[in-house]
């Protein structure tokens, strides 16, 4: 399903091309899934697991609930990201379905994104041991900001576009890292920020 939408894209994928790619019956087809839409949707929850799967085999970690015990949070952040980025160059027919066919296919779709990115948010915040609220919206809206400047390489299918983004995404991830972003007042990681201080003690950026 994945090869033939980043083909021929959602509308104009039929159920009879999946089968001719996949070497498939159409009865082995409706014997597991309803219609095409079923079928999308499948592809689309396997591409979200294959890019978490990515984030904690990158981090040496088994799960994202030890992921936070790490010694460095904001070098795992780093490997975090570029993991993100690999794992979409790498799978490019399933990154394009995440990416780019979830907004041609409707609303069940487009929610499904979102839990996934929301759910990798999350995954970075464990990577960095970060728990408090503001701090965990913080990685939800980076994650939606590095979602957003990936879309038109993964569209373009363009897969040294996507991984050349790193370097500049990892370093902007620092800054916000050592500026304090990922972290709430009080946690112990505004103690590790150089000079010290809170840049949200004026009614900061972000409200929880």
């Amino acid at each position: 399903m994945a090869e033939e939408m980043a083909q021929n894209g959602y509308v104009r994928t039929s159920v009879a091309s999946v089968l001719k790619r996949a070497g498939v019956s159409r009865r082995t087809f409706y014997e597991l899934f309803d219609d095409k839409l079923d079928c999308f949707l499948s592809a689309f929850d396997y591409a979200g697991a294959i890019i978490r799967n990515r984030l904690l085999e990158a981090a040496g970690v088994k799960s994202s609930a030890q992921a936070g015990s790490a010694s460095d949070p904001a070098a795992l952040l780093e490997i975090g990201i570029a993991s993100y980025l690999d794992a979409l160059a790498a799978e490019l027919p399933f990154a394009q379905l995440f990416m780019v066919q979830s907004h041609v296919v409707g609303v069940e779709a487009i929610h499904r994104r979102a839990k996934i990115q929301e759910s990798i948010a999350h995954m970075f915040a464990a990577l960095m041991g970060v728990n408090g609220p503001r701090g965990r919206y913080a990685c939800v809206m980076f994650v939606m900001a590095v979602a957003t400047k990936v879309t038109e390489p993964v569209a373009a299918g363009d897969a040294e576009a996507i991984r050349a983004l790193a370097p500049e995404l990892t370093g902007y991830a620092r800054d916000l890292w050592d500026a304090g972003v990922f972290s709430d007042p009080g946690h112990p990681l505004r103690a590790r920020r150089p000079g010290g201080g809170d840049p949200f003690a004026a009614g900061g950026p972000v409200a929880a």
